[in-house]
């Protein structure tokens, strides 16, 4: 595992009506912000993709189709092969076999689940239009190590199977149009989460006990096992997908938000 504190990996899945998506994704992302972006779609074997043609009017960031052992960088956005599934080892990507004709291949749950093991608490998952349920199993590996996951909503996207099948794991940070996806995104990896400054919160503990009790009860789940710092890491995580300055601000919307106790 690389330590990858300095820059988050943002992996999109895209599928059928994706592209349309895709591109007023990066209308409106910075070219600038210091994140990796990897665009995973359902490509046919039998047809060159037209997506770096086409999203290049759309940012003036480097589009790259991943190769075997290329080093992910910020400001950069990768696509898959067509005739290749892609993960991440160590930084860099690797390229895997595809399924069989006769097998159904999932190549957006594939990459989803080695960026969650690879980038933890620095990957994020954006799933967009597309028909079927690819990337609803690779956002559990995501959020298992800390990630973010946002969805495009059903109601905004040319076909909503995608979305839906990612909805219906309860695993779901977000819920948005894809321009409400860029504004959380922008806000959310601008602050560069510092986790060195964690024990800033040990003035709170009192607060952060009320917290895990509330969530306990909700849920039925015990987090006596977790560590502390485990613990402080995602709640600071959600504390800045909300835009919450203290735990008390935060301990306040958890009580009146029964969606944010799934969370």
């Amino acid at each position: 595992m690389i330590d990858s504190n300095n820059f988050f990996v943002i992996g999109i899945g895209a599928s059928a009506g994706g592209l349309d998506a895709v591109q007023k994704l990066f209308d409106k992302l910075p070219d600038d912000s210091g994140n990796a972006y990897v665009i995973i779609q359902h490509l046919s074997p039998d047809f060159k993709s037209l997506m770096p043609e086409l999203l290049s009017k759309h940012t003036k960031m480097p589009i790259l189709t991943a190769e075997q052992d290329l080093e992910i960088k910020p400001n950069h956005i990768y696509l898959n092969q067509r005739n290749k599934n892609i993960g991440i080892e160590n930084g860099k990507f690797i390229l895997l076999e595809k399924a069989q004709k006769d097998h159904i291949n999932l190549p957006i749950d594939i990459f989803f689940h080695m960026l969650g093991e690879n980038y933890r608490e620095r990957s994020i998952a954006v799933i967009l239009s597309g028909t079927g349920s690819d990337g609803s199993r690779g956002i559990k590996s995501i959020k298992e190590a800390g990630g973010t996951i946002f969805v495009q909503d059903p109601s905004t996207a040319q076909f909503d199977g995608m979305p839906n099948s990612a909805i219906r794991t309860n695993l779901c940070d977000f819920i948005l149009s894809v321009e409400e996806i860029v504004e959380k995104i922008k806000t959310f990896t601008a602050k560069k989460l510092d986790y060195e400054d964690i024990q800033l919160y040990s003035k709170e503990e009192n607060v952060l006990q009320k917290i895990i009790s509330t969530i306990e009860k909700y849920s039925g789940v015990s987090f006596s096992k977790y560590k502390v710092n485990t613990l402080l890491r995602r709640l600071e995580k959600r504390m800045n997908l909300h835009n919450f300055q203290t735990m008390e601000d935060y301990f306040e919307y958890l009580n009146k938000n029964a969606a944010e106790k799934k969370r």
